[in-house]
């Protein structure tokens, strides 16, 4: 008798390094960079796919829901996609969060298989916060996997390119490394097949996770939300110590004021040539 496996893949939704564009700042434009399946990613449901009476399931989260990052997934063979989030969700979600989001759907799972870069401990650190909520060990670093009756026989990379087997019970947090032998072909039957399917949802706040998990959140202040007015008048004041010279000039550098001796002289020089010209023009010409 096949044993059934319940397997879900976790989607990071981040960015391929492929479409990571660096400004003139050194910061990435974001307007280029391209959400895709991670190679790890194809590389997890390709391999449950082909395990014989697997139940593959895609879970991805986040404030929007990826609607082509799970039917990407759906076409590779995946049976079910789910997306986990609310508009409140930030960008970059805490890991613990998100462990905290997963427990009540991925406690019905055996494996959980995510995405290991190697490069970053993004990773590292959800495998290792998803297995804590869900009391199942994890496993890094695993370049292949193969299912037994009783549980899962792994192959890891180690450090100094050392290799090692292990045979684990399930359940089992396992991070896939990237094969680079993997390519995803989405066929046309495959598009045709996720067309037909759904994709669930299970709207949750971020906060509300937040506190189950009993993680502080750092608050916008208030005075960041709405600027601050102030409650008295403040009333421009001269230094004292300065000369009366001083003072004028002090009040015609800054943006506020001028210098209101010389306004007075300045219409004193235009009311004579106004009335210069008037004379002129009333005596012919003349002018004295």
């Amino acid at each position: 008798m096949t044993k059934e496996w319940n397997i879900a893949v976790l989607l990071r939704n981040e960015p391929i390094s492929a479409s990571y564009d660096i400004g003139k700042d050194g910061a990435p434009l974001e307007k280029r960079l391209v959400k895709d399946l991670l190679s790890a990613e194809v590389k997890a449901i390709e391999k449950s796919c082909s395990l014989p009476g697997a139940h593959v399931t895609t879970l991805a989260w986040g404030s929007e829901e990826p609607t082509e990052l799970l039917k990407k997934s759906l076409a590779l063979g995946a049976d079910e996609a789910v997306w986990i989030g609310q508009a409140d969700w930030p960008r970059d979600a805490d890991v613990r969060v998100v462990a905290e989001s997963l427990k009540p759907i991925a406690a019905e799972y055996d494996l959980l298989l995510l995405a290991d870069t190697g490069s970053s401990t993004a990773g590292s650190a959800l495998a290792a916060a998803v297995a804590l909520a869900l009391g199942a060990p994890s496993f890094e670093g695993v370049l292949d996997y193969t299912a037994r009756e009783s549980g899962i026989l792994l192959k890891r990379k180690l450090e100094e390119g050392r290799r090692q087997e292990i045979f684990a019970s399930l359940p089992l947090v396992l991070g896939l490394l990237p094969d680079s032998a993997t390519t995803s072909y989405y066929t046309l039957a495959g598009k045709l097949t996720a067309a037909e399917k759904t994709i669930y949802s299970y709207p949750v706040s971020y906060r509300v996770l937040a506190r189950k998990a009993n993680i502080s959140l750092a608050r916008t202040a208030y005075w960041q939300k709405k600027p601050l007015r102030p409650q008295t008048k403040q009333i421009w004041q001269p230094d004292p110590t300065l000369s009366g010279g001083m003072r004028k000039r002090t009040l015609g550098g800054d943006g506020y004021r001028r210098d209101r001796a010389q306004i007075r002289k300045t219409n004193r020089r235009h009311l004579r040539r106004v009335r210069r010209t008037i004379a002129a023009v009333s005596f012919g010409g003349k002018r004295s």
